[in-house]
């Protein structure tokens, strides 16, 4: 199954931890969730960026808890770092719970800031 090493490097990509990688890595999956995952991997690998539904997804599948904790927060922090975001603003976002209202907001505007490869002032 080539889905799981895509998922791996993705991840790596958008930041996850060694241990969510680890996880994702190892598991053994069975062809109901394969089937989950097929067209998710497909599209996320054509857009070049998950949805928040594809990390819930991801987080169902792999029974890796809290979506926002495990993949969001992750994803937000190095597309920040890499649209050179000021490194407080960051380290303020990794020790931040994300809230309900917060995970509306960010995954309303990081579809659009991935595809434009930057964030604009208001979405910092």
């Amino acid at each position: 199954v080539f889905m799981q090493p895509l998922l791996v490097v993705f991840l790596r990509k958008l930041g996850s931890s060694m241990d969510v990688i680890d996880v994702v890595a190892k598991a053994e999956l069975t062809s109901k969730s394969i089937d989950r995952m097929h067209s998710m991997v497909s599209l996320m690998k054509q857009r070049g960026y998950p949805t928040y539904a594809d990390l819930t997804l991801v987080a169902d599948v792999f029974v890796l808890g809290d979506p926002m904790r495990q993949l969001l927060k992750p994803l937000i922090v190095t597309a920040l770092n890499e649209a050179g975001a000021p490194r407080n603003l960051t380290e303020t976002i990794e020790n931040t719970d994300m809230h309900e209202e917060f995970v509306r907001e960010v995954t309303a505007a990081l579809p659009v800031m991935m595809r434009r490869g930057y964030p604009t002032y208001p979405e910092l």
